[in-house]
């Protein structure tokens, strides 16, 4: 096992850094044990009866209101420009036959 790590000398390290007067220090840092592999969990479906929000209900409260005021924006223009194409497309074939 290691060490546990002195805290008034790493704080000082730190200091000693900070106000660029770092002087090689005393003793080599001390080492960190790796933490152990993580174990994947595995797969368990969801409760059948679950409580709370679920995904689906929290992005569409979110984007609900978002939607419908870039509806309300564009919505108008967007009726126009196709009725527009679609009024010149009947009086293109009207005037060909």
């Amino acid at each position: 096992m290691t060490e546990t790590p002195d805290l008034d000398a790493i704080l000082e390290s730190i200091r000693l850094r900070m106000t660029g007067d770092a002087a090689p220090p005393a003793a080599p840092p001390p080492q960190v044990a790796a933490p152990p592999p993580l174990r994947k969990a595995p797969l368990v479906p969801p409760p059948a009866a679950s409580t709370g929000t679920t995904v689906d209900a929290l992005v569409t409260s979110i984007l609900e209101p978002l939607l419908r005021q870039w509806i309300d924006a564009n919505l108008p223009e967007i009726c126009e420009r196709v009725a527009q194409q679609e009024i010149r497309r009947l009086t293109a074939q009207s005037r060909d036959t």
